[in-house]
């Protein structure tokens, strides 16, 4: 798959506080992408150098091989976005909208403007007032206006706002569908971490103006080096006594009414085996699966506490 958004060594400041410290990532065609951060972490700055809305001090931005800031009207013709809240004209209808958005674009047929109606759902309404549409069929629109030219770069800020739960599930609809059929790349910033889990493949973790990881959403079957089991059992000081022996046991802890292990990957019917030899009961034996949110959290408590290290 080609590269559709290539960032690298991004750095931006304002006066001598530094935002972003040097970001590199990169979107490929297909690839649905997350970007998750606390408040303040750099997503709206980072969002607003990717539109070319502000420059980076250094560092370079390509889409599609274009650089935003020497080529920046074909680096953008390739960009479908909603950043913030999609600005809509309320006493136009929802069609007259995004004629005016197809104005801008040049090229977009009325066929395509109807196809567009239909994607987001607003076929029935697309001839009403905006001033009469509620917060989750402006957001509607306002993703309709980013698909009008089937864009390689899909770019969207909080793009669930205002969505009732069948709205939600057309935004997930509606994004694999661009991802799939048009192999466009999408860009998706979101604090809604259950909702990133749901429709990305990818995540990057950003805090304190620096990219902590890039990570794959779905679990690598039988890649990992290790995995977490969740254990019930009727003596715990046994079972805790048993694995901390295990030399494929990694860690172990007493979660009060049950035992986590990390373990070797593959190795749970060993584990279940020296349980049982050493007379442990096993009541239940289950595997846990990490959410987005834990994730998230571990990144950001284990930046604080180094903050906190630092400054002692």
């Amino acid at each position: 798959m080609g590269v559709v958004l290539e960032v690298k060594d991004v750095k931006k400041h304002i006066g001598k506080r530094e935002i972003i410290k040097g970001i590199s990532f990169s979107v490929e065609e297909g690839q649905i992408f997350g970007f998750l951060g606390p408040n303040g972490a750099g997503k709206t700055t980072t969002i607003r150098m990717l539109v070319g809305l502000i420059k980076p001090n250094s560092g370079s931005i390509k889409i599609m091989g274009h650089d935003i800031q020497k080529e920046k009207e074909k680096a953008l013709s390739n960009v479908g976005c909603i950043v913030e809240n999609p600005d809509m004209y309320g006493f136009l209808t929802g069609r007259e909208n995004l004629i005016q958005y197809a104005k801008m674009y040049g090229s977009v047929s009325k066929e395509r403007i109807d196809e567009v109606a239909e994607i987001i759902g607003l076929k029935d309404r697309i001839n009403d007032k905006v001033k009469k549409y509620s917060l989750g069929m402006k957001q509607r629109l306002g993703l309709g206006q980013a698909l009008l030219v089937r864009p390689k770069l899909l770019i969207l800020d909080e793009p669930t706002n205002g969505l009732d739960p069948v709205g939600i599930m057309d935004f997930r609809r509606i994004v694999r569908l661009m991802a799939e059929e048009n192999k466009s790349a999408v860009f998706i910033s979101s604090h809604i971490l259950a909702e990133i889990q749901q429709v990305c493949d990818t995540v990057a973790f950003i805090n304190g103006g620096e990219i902590k990881s890039v990570e794959s959403t779905k679990e690598s079957e039988g890649k990992g080096t290790k995995e977490n089991f969740g254990i019930a059992t009727s003596n715990i000081n046994l079972a805790m006594e048993t694995l901390s022996k295990l030399p494929f046991v990694y860690e172990v802890k007493n979660n009060e009414d049950k035992i986590s292990a990390a373990i070797q990957y593959g190795t749970s019917p060993k584990v279940i085996a020296e349980l049982m030899k050493n007379s442990v009961e096993v009541i239940e034996f289950y595997k846990e699966h990490k959410t987005l949110e834990d994730r998230f959290m571990q990144i950001v408590e284990g930046e604080e506490e180094k903050d906190v290290a630092s400054n002692k």
